[in-house]
């Protein structure tokens, strides 16, 4: 039964995988219209409904940490070594990020170390890494989320995970649509609960899905989670300038689409367990982090060689580049976990 429900949650890790792939695409894409000298209305809605449909990437990985980690008792040697191993991660997706970056823009390799220190201290780093920041700030606090898991009844935990909503999604929301003088008394409030929840959310509620296995309530989380989404991208298209914050993962629409998107994703796992994809699913949800590492810099070299999916249509586009971004980066990871010691920061 364990090595079902590993196999279960590296399977959905496979699907989020290639929703961050997407998604960072897609938003390549997006940019280019949003920000060229002329405006394509299509090719702009295209990849923003492509944003939309793969957001669900970061919820559902934090969301599988929270129901795989919270299950576990931790001593402060076991976080320790969590936290030390995120940042051995993040400094290599530092070095190479930047090393591709010297071979196919800058030339300059000099300045490589520099840019890799700079990251690290100043949050310099490519856009993609503050995910792995994210990681290392949970960890920290891994064993007092254990022990607060562990200790409150179901309708405390319901209420703290609706808190959370409300400082970290609902707040958020109100501030966008709504004029910001009107609602200062709104504005410190949100700052004051925002400051304590953060990503923890999705990790709690990740748990909570797999301590509780709802089941009244799950077509209650599939509507909203179609609503929020459709809403987020909707709002996204009619006012672009707020576009990334519409589709923030800590917007409300994005939330209930990644609640939504667990559960299908792990319904659809379960079934696709015993079937002749769950090897290869499998191996590439195993090998996320690397994936996750190494994606960028091979969407960079591809777009050195010419490669640029943006001039074609979007709504084909960008799964194919997707899918080839995926495999190419999937080989390399296999390949590169074979050489001694970066098995572990990959």
């Amino acid at each position: 039964m364990k090595k079902e429900r590993e196999k279960t949650f590296d399977i959905m890790k496979c699907f989020a995988i290639f929703a961050v792939v997407v998604t960072h695409v897609s938003g390549d894409i997006w940019y280019g219209y949003l920000d060229g000298e002329t405006f394509d209305i299509n090719g702009f809605v295209q990849s923003s409904i492509w944003l939309g449909v793969a957001k669900y990437g970061v919820p559902v990985f934090l969301m599988i940490s929270g129901a795989l980690l919270l299950r576990k008792t931790y001593a402060t040697k076991d976080v320790a070594k969590k936290a030390t191993m995120t940042v051995g991660s993040l400094v290599f997706l530092l070095v190479v990020y930047y090393i591709v970056e010297a071979i196919v823009e800058t030339r300059n390799f000099g300045i490589v170390f520099q840019k890799v220190a700079k990251g690290l201290v100043m949050g310099t780093g490519p856009i993609y890494y503050w995910y792995l920041y994210v990681l290392f700030g949970i960890y920290l606090i891994l064993p007092f989320l254990k022990v607060l898991v562990d200790g409150i009844t179901r309708g405390q935990y319901i209420y703290l995970l609706c808190l959370i909503f409300l400082s970290t999604a609902a707040l958020p929301l109100v501030l966008l649509v709504v004029p910001y003088d009107i609602f200062t008394l709104i504005k410190m409030l949100e700052m004051g609960l925002q400051n304590m929840s953060g990503y923890v959310g999705y990790f709690l509620l990740g748990y909570y899905l797999e301590k509780y296995e709802e089941k009244n309530g799950k077509w209650f989380i599939y509507l909203m989670g179609m609503i929020g989404i459709y809403t987020a991208v909707y709002l996204g298209c009619h006012q672009a300038e707020f576009m990334e914050e519409y589709m923030s993962y800590t917007m409300p629409g994005v939330v209930m689409y990644g609640a939504m998107m667990y559960l299908l994703l792990r319904r659809s796992a379960r079934f696709l367990a015993n079937t002749k994809l769950a090897s290869v699913l499998s191996s590439v949800g195993q090998k996320t982090l690397g994936i996750y590492i190494i994606h960028m810099p091979v969407l960079m070299v591809l777009y050195s060689l010419g490669f640029n999916p943006g001039d074609m249509l979007p709504a084909v586009s960008i799964p194919i580049a997707s899918v080839i971004v995926l495999v190419i980066s999937y080989i390399l990871v296999s390949g590169m976990r074979l050489i001694p010691g970066v098995r572990r920061l990959i």
